[in-house]
């Protein structure tokens, strides 16, 4: 299980962008974040930048991973329809599901999503 924002455990670096211009400068090392947005996934995917991406639909999370997203992040039940999506299409995008607690993470684990992602 991927567990990021976790404050004991430690993840691989990630940047939150709002902009094409904070991507263009973004280390080449890093992971950025970004709420969805076409042309970011597109930009990104077409320069071989890893990203995650905030979604709230399950368009969000289809057009998400044909752009080859990293981490795919989701809040609620749009995780599990995510899951699913990702289970049956085998794509390589990770499903996190936004969660508050470290407390929530055995009951995600419960519903097979990939990871958490703690806020």
């Amino acid at each position: 299980m991927i567990i990021i924002g976790h404050k004991e455990i430690e993840h691989e670096s990630i940047v939150e962008i709002k902009s094409q211009t904070d991507l263009e400068r973004s280390a080449s090392n890093s992971t950025v974040f970004f709420d969805y947005d076409l042309s970011l996934c597109k930009y990104a995917s077409k320069n071989g930048i890893n990203f995650a991406v905030r979604v709230s639909s399950q368009k969000e999370v289809i057009f998400s991973s044909t752009f080859l997203a990293r981490y795919i992040v989701c809040e609620g039940d749009l995780a599990l329809d995510a899951q699913k999506f990702a289970d049956d299409y085998v794509i390589d995008s990770k499903i996190l599901k936004i969660i508050k607690s470290e407390e929530e993470i055995v009951d995600t684990t419960k519903d097979g999503i990939d990871g958490v992602w703690i806020i």
